[in-house]
């Protein structure tokens, strides 16, 4: 039998102290990451014309828009909706949150009575789920690469 004691005890407290530090570090810098690509991704795909789209008035009678067809992202008309995508981080820096700080934009997402929803944050996130847990993994590995583990 052979009797296996470390020279240091103390620093495999300090190893899984540096882990665990590594691994918030990387979620942190994982959600920022992903927050920013998903606003990217959602401001490029207000900004495409949907297909689909007809000749309408808005509120004002003198003014011709192009709607966007229910189910498909909402034009881009004034560009006051897609300046307006943020994120910011949550939680413990472990959740991301992306919208709109304008208040008609979840009458687009969620649709009302007599409009059909024109969901952009909800199907960009849906579509980029992938692409989100390969951000977040590297940021991860990145980190636990960066102390060495």
């Amino acid at each position: 039998m052979i009797k296996l004691t470390p020279k240091n005890p103390n620093a495999l407290p300090k190893m899984h102290e540096d882990m665990e530090d590594a691994i918030s570090l990387g979620i942190k810098q994982g959600m920022q990451k992903i927050g920013m690509h998903l606003t990217a991704i959602i401001k490029k795909d207000i900004t495409k014309r949907s297909k689909g789209s007809v000749k309408g008035m808005r509120y004002n009678p003198n003014r011709k828009v192009k709607i966007s067809p229910s189910g498909t992202s909402p034009n881009n008309d004034t560009g006051a909706l897609r300046s307006s995508i943020l994120w910011q981080l949550m939680g413990n820096d472990d959740e991301v949150l992306v919208g709109t700080t304008l208040n008609y934009g979840r009458f687009l997402e969620d649709g009302t009575r007599k409009m059909g929803a024109r969901p952009y944050i909800k199907n960009n996130a849906e579509s980029e789920t992938e692409k989100m847990a390969e951000i977040l993994t590297e940021s991860i590995r990145k980190q636990l690469d960066r102390i060495g583990r």
